[in-house]
Order: structure tokens, then C-alpha cells, then sequence
């Protein structure tokens, strides 16, 4: 890990949704998102409400829904 604090490379998310009945799609939400934070950074993730900031942060604690 090169000292970071926290590395993050190419991470998607999607859910798996089922349309007029049995067809399954994916809905992508976050897509080959990679970052590094360092000692001594202070880094923020904005974006309007339902662009995936929470999604990231479940992401990164291990809690997302089972469907993801």
C-alpha cells in the first residue's frame, strides 16, 4: 500500500433489479472509481443527493445491501 492511509483502485458497484417480471438488469452506481488518500490529506467526496457517497462509504465499511 505505499504508505496510504487508503487506496481504492477500480471499484463499481451495481444492483441487480428485476423488470416486468423475471428480466434481470444491472444498475451501475459508481464505476472504475479509484482514489488514494496519504498521512496528512484531508479529502471530501460531494455530489448531489443520490450520486453515491453513501454507496461509497458502505462500500468501504463492508455494509452494502446484499442485492449490490
Amino acid at each position: 500500500m505505499d504508505g496510504h492511509l487508503l487506496e481504492v483502485k477500480n471499484l463499481s458497484i451495481s444492483f441487480t433489479q428485476y423488470e416486468r417480471g423475471m428480466r434481470r438488469t444491472n444498475l451501475w452506481t459508481i464505476r472504475d472509481l479509484s482514489v488514494t488518500v496519504d498521512p496528512g490529506e484531508m479529502v471530501a467526496v460531494i455530489g448531489s443527493s443520490g450520486s453515491g457517497k453513501s454507496l461509497l462509504a458502505h462500500r468501504l465499511l463492508g455494509i452494502l445491501p446484499h442485492n449490490a
